[in-house]
């Protein structure tokens, strides 16, 4: 039984199984994570203690969901992507004003990409053992996405303010 309560929300109630489009959900649900944290707690450093904290459960919840699975890094396992898309915005404190809206979409994007190609030594991250590995590599994205993110907002505002 606490095997099943592990595997239900390592897949988030099995969500890859309900739609293909999984990873906008996933994506939604993480920025929404992202938001009731940010907003609920005021100190950054305690912010990033929920966050890494979070990613410590999600390795022990995966591993013990991928066991009951039966396979390494499942890919009906998504709570380690929704876990780790705060991590996206790790560089640069998200504004809900226009220009910051526009690099959700663009930070989510990025991560998918790197979280489905694997660059940079991901790969390796992967092949960490257990709930380790399934949640190392999507930080890992999720951070060289957040680097990405960081410097597209930095060129926008650079380029933003000389038209200004």
């Amino acid at each position: 039984m606490e095997s099943d309560i592990m595997t239900a929300l390592a897949t988030l109630i099995s969500l890859s199984n309900v739609t293909d489009l999984h990873g906008i959900v996933v994506g939604a649900l993480g920025i929404s994570w992202y938001l009731l944290i940010s907003r609920s707690i005021t100190s950054p450093a305690g912010r990033w203690a929920i966050f890494s904290a979070a990613v410590i459960l999600a390795s022990l919840i995966t591993h013990l969901a991928a066991k009951q699975i039966g396979e390494t890094d499942p890919s009906l396992i998504v709570l380690d992507e929704l876990i780790v898309i705060p991590f996206v915005f790790a560089f640069y404190q998200l504004k809900w004003a226009r220009p910051d809206l526009l690099f959700v979409p663009f930070g989510l994007l990025v991560f998918g990409l790197f979280d489905l190609r694997k660059p940079l030594g991901l790969v390796y991250l992967e092949a960490l053992p257990g709930g380790v590995g399934i949640v190392a590599d999507d930080l890992g994205a999720a951070l060289y996405a957040g680097a990405i993110v960081w410097v597209g907002m930095r060129a926008y505002r650079r380029c933003f303010r000389a038209q200004a």
